[in-house]
C-alpha cells in the first residue's frame, strides 16, 4: 500500500493524467474488493500478483482519485464532491497518522471514514456477535445448576423400585434458555409424594445427556440469535445422616450460536465441578448446589462494508460460578402427587478481554466482561405412578413461571481498529424476563436399583422460545 501511494505521489509531478487514469483502470471500475474477486480480475488482465500486493491495487484506485483531482486542477470538483471531500480529508489524516503500514487501515482511512463510517462498522459489531456465546455458556451453566440442586427430593423419603424413578428427574434436566433452569421455576418428579414402604439406596450414581435449542428474537437494540447444543453431566451422592444427602458432580457442555443475518456465529464450551445436597423432613425438602467452572469460546464476526468483506475471529475464556437453593413440599391428592416448589439462583461468567484477528484494522478489541443472572421462580408438578407389573412408570407435568434479572456489566467496551477514534461503548440491552416454563417428563423404574428418565422442557416469553430434551439413567446401591 505504501508503495502504491508513494508511486503515484512521486510520479504525480511528472506524470500525465492519462498515466494516472491507467493506474485507476488497472483495478476496473466495478470490482468487488474481496481477495478472491480482485485476484481473479487481476488474473484476467494477465497480471497475476502475490496476495499481499492485491491491496495495492485497491489503494491505487483510491489514491488515483485524489491525485487525478489535483493533477487536473479539479479541486473545485473535489471540494463539491462528497467522495472527494471525504477522501481529501482522510488522505491528509492518512499521511499525518502514518497508517500506510496496514492495508486495511489505509482502506478504512480512504473509504470507510469519519464518524459515519465508524458508526457503520460499529453497527455490524453489535454486542450479540460477541456476547451470544457468553449467554449460551450461561444457559449451559444455569441448566447444570438447576439440575443438581433439585434432584434429591425422592431419595430422601425414597422407595425401592420407585425411588430411582422418583429421584431421576432431579439428577439432570434439559438445558433450556439463558439461565433457563435457574429461572424456570420448574419443579420435578423428585418433589412429588413418595409411595409408602419404599426405601432408597444409600448411594447413587447417575449420568444424563441433554440437547438445547435457544431462540432469541431481535429487538430495537439487538440482533436476534439462535443456539443449539448439548452436553453430559454425571454425579454421585450418598446419605450422610437422617434426612441428609450430599454429592458431587462434573459436567461438560457445548453450544453453537448464530446471529440473524448470517453476520456472526460462534461456539461456547463449559466444564464444571460442583457439590450439591439436600435435607428432607416429613413432606418438606430443601435443596442446594454450588459449582465453579471454566468456559472458552470462539466467535466469527463477518464484516460487510462497501468494497470490503472480512471475517474477524475471536477467542476468549473465562470462569463461571453458579448457586441455587430450592424449597418445596409434597402432597397426595386423591392418588395424584402434587409438588409445589420455589427457588432462587445465581449464575455468573467472567469473560476475559480479547482482540480479534483476521480483519486487519477492523479487528475489535473487547474488554473484560462480567455477565450475571439472578433468577427466581415458582412451579407445581403433578404426576402419578403406574405399576407395569414390575417396572413402575411415572409421568408428570410441571407448570412454572420464572423471572430473571441480569446483573454485571451493562455495556460492552473496547476499541475498533486499534485507535482512539474507534473506541466504542455498546449497550448490551439485557432485560428482565418473565417466562412460562412447562415441563413434560417420565421416569421408568426398571427395578429397585435402576431407572431411566426422559423429558421435554420449554421456556416461552417475549422474544424467547426455547426448548430442550434430556435422557439419562441412575443406579443406586
Amino acid at each position: 500500500v505504501a508503495g502504491a501511494i508513494a508511486l503515484l505521489a512521486s510520479a504525480s509531478p511528472g506524470a500525465s493524467v492519462n498515466e494516472i487514469y491507467q493506474a485507476l483502470a488497472l483495478t476496473g471500475k466495478e470490482v468487488t474488493y474481496d481477495d478472491a474477486t480482485l485476484t481473479e480480475r487481476v488474473d484476467e488482465q494477465g497480471q497475476p500478483l502475490p496476495e499481499k500486493l492485491v491491496f495495492r491495487l485497491i489503494q491505487v484506485d483510491k489514491a488515483a482519485f485524489l491525485l487525478i483531482a489535483s493533477r487536473a486542477d479539479a479541486m473545485t470538483l473535489a471540494a463539491t464532491s462528497d467522495r472527494g471531500r471525504v477522501m481529501g480529508t482522510t488522505f491528509r489524516n492518512l499521511v499525518g497518522e502514518d497508517f500506510a503500514t496496514d492495508p486495511l487501515t489505509v482502506y478504512r482511512a480512504l473509504d470507510v471514514v469519519g464518524r459515519s463510517g465508524m458508526d457503520g462498522a460499529l453497527s455490524q459489531l453489535s454486542p450479540d456477535r460477541n456476547t451470544a456465546t457468553a449467554e449460551a455458556t450461561l444457559a449451559l451453566l444455569g441448566e447444570i445448576g438447576r439440575t443438581v440442586s433439585a434432584r434429591l427430593g425422592a431419595v430422601r423419603q425414597g422407595g425401592a423400585g420407585v425411588t430411582a424413578a422418583m429421584d431421576a428427574p432431579r439428577q439432570f434436566a434439559a438445558a433450556a434458555t439463558v439461565m433457563a433452569d435457574v429461572t424456570s421455576g420448574s419443579s420435578s418428579l423428585a418433589s412429588l409424594a413418595r409411595l409408602p414402604g419404599m426405601e432408597g439406596g444409600e448411594t447413587g450414581g447417575w449420568v444424563r445427556g441433554f440437547g438445547q435449542w435457544l431462540d432469541r428474537d431481535a429487538t430495537a437494540e439487538r440482533y436476534g440469535y439462535r443456539a443449539s447444543g448439548g452436553g453430559v453431566i454425571a454425579g454421585i451422592d450418598t446419605i450422610v445422616g437422617e434426612g441428609w444427602r450430599v454429592g458431587g458432580f462434573t459436567a461438560y457442555g457445548r453450544s453453537s450460536t448464530k446471529t440473524d443475518g448470517g453476520l456472526g456465529e460462534g461456539t461456547a464450551d463449559l466444564a464444571t465441578l460442583g457439590v450439591y445436597g439436600g435435607y428432607k423432613k416429613d413432606r418438606y425438602h430443601l435443596d442446594g448446589s454450588l459449582s465453579v467452572g471454566y468456559g472458552w469460546s470462539e466467535t466469527d464476526r463477518v464484516i460487510a462494508l462497501p468494497g470490503l468483506l472480512r471475517t474477524a475471529k475471536g477467542e476468549t475464556e473465562g470462569l463461571t460460578v453458579q448457586s441455587r437453593i430450592a424449597l418445596g413440599a409434597t402432597y397426595d391428592v386423591s392418588g395424584w402427587s402434587v409438588g409445589p416448589e420455589a427457588w432462587v439462583g445465581y449464575t455468573g461468567l467472567q469473560q476475559k478481554g480479547y482482540t480479534e484477528t483476521g480483519a486487519g484494522s477492523l479487528n475489535a478489541r473487547v474488554d473484560e466482561l462480567w455477565l450475571g443472572e439472578v433468577g427466581t421462580g415458582l412451579g407445581v408438578t403433578v404426576g402419578r405412578g403406574f405399576d407395569l407389573g414390575g417396572p413402575v412408570l411415572m409421568p408428570a407435568v410441571t407448570l412454572g413461571m420464572g423471572y430473571r434479572s441480569p446483573t454485571g456489566d451493562d455495556s460492552m467496551t473496547g476499541v475498533l481498529g486499534g485507535t482512539a477514534a474507534g473506541a466504542y461503548n455498546l449497550d448490551l440491552a439485557r432485560e428482565n424476563e418473565l417466562t412460562f416454563d412447562p415441563v413434560v417428563e417420565a421416569v421408568l423404574a426398571v427395578d429397585g436399583s435402576t431407572s431411566a428418565y426422559a423429558s421435554w422442557r420449554g421456556r416461552f416469553g417475549d422474544g424467547v422460545a426455547d426448548q430442550a430434551g434430556t435422557v439419562g439413567v441412575r443406579i443406586t446401591w
